[in-house]
């Protein structure tokens, strides 16, 4: 069947209805319109609306050209401003990862809070570390909205345990606004990053109750003795010392030597315990789940290897980067001779 054929019978079909009795109705089919005859007033009147009509969509299109031009480029620059912003937020989360990670961390924040007052940068005295390095960066000229938002934002993503190296694709999938609402939820049901830090200061308090009663070790000194090497407050101390493996062939066994005690002042007590909360607040459920399923002295066992194997990793760090700061300080050296 040719097309032009089909098309006939097609057409023959949508023509034929049946009326409300059942009967069938054949309507006409025209193709076109009739022709109908004008006057040449007429001609002529049809004429200047055409071409009114033909001015009217040339200039929608001409502006409309103009607009669309002027659109692209928005898009463009606000894609530009995007991505600047992510690689701005990428460096920042790189940089609040390290000061948190640093036992300098709490030294950094005082400073970091004293500068922005001195430049007359207003923030509240509740406002977070994350919040003030975001004031830093940006300027007084942020508005409190987008430190918020980019602040809630970057704690989503630590609380996600997203490292820094796959903050940025991850801050393109998700959105600044999609992550910051994700972790307002989460602070609506009591599991903000200040929650969870709480809840894992308490736990490390609870291990240290634990091993006041079962030690790792313990020895014995005058009373009038120890109250000069520990804290008034809380009892606690700190001792600084050595363990050195015996060379003597086939021993097994190292010396742990205690040269010092330290009694803690308040700050360096919070800087310690908050040093070891922030090592599982984002496991904190499975570590409170844990100490209710098993002994006490088994689950405080586990989380003193949990926070031991944390702070080797540290300190291995630690000793990395120090190690690549004296041979880059020792190059600039021989660079100066």
């Amino acid at each position: 069947m040719s097309q032009a054929t089909a098309i006939a019978n097609e057409l023959k079909r949508k023509s034929i209805v049946k009326d409300t009795t059942g009967n069938v109705i054949t309507l006409p089919i025209h193709s076109k319109g009739k022709q109908i005859q004008l006057s040449p007033a007429a001609k002529k009147r049809k004429a200047v609306i055409d071409k009114q009509e033909a001015e009217v969509t040339d200039f929608i299109k001409k502006q409309s050209d103009k607009l669309k031009k002027i659109k692209s480029g928005v898009i463009k620059s606000q894609i530009k401003y995007r991505d600047s912003l992510y690689t701005s937020l990428s460096g920042i989360y790189a940089t609040y990862i390290d000061i948190e990670n640093s036992e300098h961390s709490g030294n950094f924040y005082s400073t970091l809070r004293g500068h922005l007052l001195d430049q007359d940068i207003r923030i509240q005295s509740n406002s977070t570390e994350i919040s003030l390095v975001i004031r830093y960066v940006y300027g007084a000229t942020i508005k409190p909205k987008l430190v918020n938002d980019y602040g809630n934002a970057l704690l989503e993503a630590c609380l996600q345990e997203v490292t820094a190296k796959d903050f940025l694709e991850w801050l393109k999938r998700t959105s600044i606004s999609k992550a910051s609402q994700q972790y307002q939820q989460r602070a609506k049901i009591g599991m903000s990053r200040e929650a969870l830090i709480n809840r894992a200061r308490i736990l490390i308090l609870r291990m240290m109750d634990i091993f006041e009663a079962q030690p790792v070790a313990s020895f014995e000194m005058p009373a009038w003795k120890a109250e000069k090497k520990v804290h008034a407050g809380s009892d606690l101390l700190f001792l600084v010392g050595r363990g050195v493996r015996r060379f003597d062939r086939g021993s097994h066994i190292a010396d742990i030597r205690v040269c010092f005690f330290i009694p803690p002042g308040i700050d360096f007590e919070h800087m310690v315990i908050n040093r070891l909360a922030k090592h599982i607040y984002n496991g904190v459920l499975d570590w409170e789940e844990e100490l209710e399923k098993v002994e006490e002295h088994v689950w405080a066992g586990d989380l003193y290897n949990y926070l031991s194997d944390k702070e080797a990793d540290a300190a291995e760090k630690s000793h990395s980067q120090w190690q690549e700061r004296m041979a880059a300080s020792m190059d600039l050296d021989r660079g100066m001779a």
